[in-house]
């Protein structure tokens, strides 16, 4: 739908609000390595508190980006990912190597 279109003369908050989705889409079409987050998505995502995500800072777990090391820190979508990977615990069916239907 062009912006041109006559019925955003008549109802402009559905521009704003089509614009808005375009944005949505394109970020969840972005591939994770291109997707930067601040400590609040983080702590969003992982469902973790201020300070625990300070402690996987900190203590080196977590990889971030801090720009002219101000207070601001960023993280990499595809980073939070690799960790949740690595700190996968397998489960006893799968240590067992037993199969499950």
């Amino acid at each position: 739908m062009s912006e041109n279109h006559p019925i955003f003369s008549r109802y402009p908050e559905l521009k704003e609000f089509i614009r808005i989705l375009r944005q949505e889409v394109q970020a969840i079409q972005r591939p994770p390595e291109q997707i930067v987050m601040d400590d609040n998505d983080v702590m969003k995502i992982l469902k973790i508190s201020k300070r625990t995500l300070q402690n996987l800072r900190s203590t080196g777990q977590i990889p971030y980006h801090c720009p002219g090391c101000g207070s601001k820190k960023f993280y990499l979508l595809s980073d939070i990912l690799d960790w949740l990977k690595k700190s996968r615990v397998e489960s006893i069916f799968e240590s067992l190597k037993i199969k499950v239907k």
